[in-house]
């Protein structure tokens, strides 16, 4: 005799039980379930997120501190760059006064010896020889006197950037000095950061990694029944 269909698949269930087969019912539901699962372990993960977030709030007063003081160690190294540059430049000006004194000098000292009018001095701007004599009448004033007007008026423009030269070394020294002390304290900044952002969030990454991992399982599990 035939069996009725309700008897059919009674008997085909109680196979597929018995034999650890799933129907198409089944694999459904099961596939279901776990995506189910997987959208709960998303929505635990996110709201982890969220939590560290919130947490971490408490810690933005030190991160402003941190970028502040990061802004002013780049102003300061930028400053001494800057004034290390101006200080060269300067050197060298004060350098070229030197030489200039020293030939105006020069050209004193030779003139001194000037008993006769032929003889020559070397010009204090273009190297070239003059005759004192020459200089004399052209400017309706001695060879000496003239020259030792020049130096004094090289001698100022000396001291002014030797006095410029001066306060560029102390500027400079003064912020290394506060580049040093700014970086003492953005040490300690950092340090409080990395302590307190660690303490706060240990326990979620903990968490989190465990319904990571989980999920995982979950997804692993839904491939395989596909």
């Amino acid at each position: 005799a035939q069996m009725a269909p309700e008897q059919n698949y009674r008997t085909i269930s109680t196979f597929f039980r018995e034999t650890n087969l799933k129907t198409k019912e089944d694999l459904n539901a099961e596939r279901e379930g776990k995506k189910e699962s997987v959208k709960l372990l998303n929505e635990q993960i996110e709201s982890i997120n969220q939590n560290m977030k919130a947490d971490t709030r408490g810690l933005d007063e030190l991160r402003n501190i941190k970028r502040d003081l990061e802004r002013r160690i780049k102003a300061d190294r930028e400053k001494i760059e800057n004034l290390n540059i101006q200080m060269r430049q300067h050197i060298l000006l004060k350098n070229d006064y030197v030489q200039d004194i020293n030939k105006l000098e020069t050209s004193i000292r030779a003139s001194r010896y000037d008993v006769a009018n032929n003889l020559e001095t070397p010009c204090p701007v273009c190297d070239n020889n003059l005759r004192v004599s020459s200089i004399s009448e052209k400017f309706q004033q001695s060879g000496t006197e003239l020259l030792e007007r020049e130096i004094k008026s090289v001698k100022n423009r000396m001291s002014g950037i030797t006095k410029l030269i001066d306060e560029s070394r102390n500027e400079i020294i003064l912020s290394e000095i506060n580049t040093a002390e700014l970086n003492k304290e953005l040490e300690k900044v950092n340090v409080l950061l990395d302590t307190g952002t660690s303490e706060i969030i240990s326990p979620y990454l903990s968490q989190r990694d465990g319904y990571t991992t989980a999920r995982a399982q979950f997804l692993e599990k839904i491939d395989q029944i596909d």
